[in-house]
């Protein structure tokens, strides 16, 4: 298996309790607030409109959070892609808390998988971005 890249933290606790099965069901879910293509998808002016305005209603209303394969990620704290990782702009999946299923990121965390939109075309696996935080 090749190496992670480690955005924020290199722990080595992996804290999935054991396996679980993956069922899709394709749903809408536009870009979170989070996530450091927010700003640029919404544009600077009306990034700072909304913020003024409407954010707590779209955060309600379109929550990025969950167990997710592609599309916008969910960050309790920081996007790590935004200033030295931002290649990485495809979600791979997306694991969050979870006490059915036994999975808890430090205090209520998610982690996410990102690649590069090359490196998945071309099916390499070798640099995929691994980040998770917490609350």
């Amino acid at each position: 298996m090749k190496d992670f890249i480690f955005a924020q933290n290199d722990d080595d606790d992996f804290p999935i309790g054991a396996e679980g099965g993956l069922q899709f069901k394709i749903e809408y879910a536009p870009v979170g607030t989070g996530d450091f293509q927010f700003e640029r998808l919404f544009n600077t002016v009306a990034y700072h409109l909304f913020e003024d305005k409407s954010w707590d209603w779209y955060e309600e209303h379109y929550p990025s959070a969950g167990h997710k394969m592609a599309g916008y990620a969910y960050f309790t704290q920081n996007d790590p892609r935004e200033n030295d990782y931002r290649e990485y702009d495809i979600l791979l999946l997306q694991i969050d808390t979870d006490d059915e299923l036994n999975i808890m990121w430090g205090d209520s965390g998610v982690a996410n998988f990102f690649i590069r939109p090359q490196d998945l075309k071309n099916r390499d696996f070798t640099k995929v971005l691994y980040n998770w935080d917490c609350c």
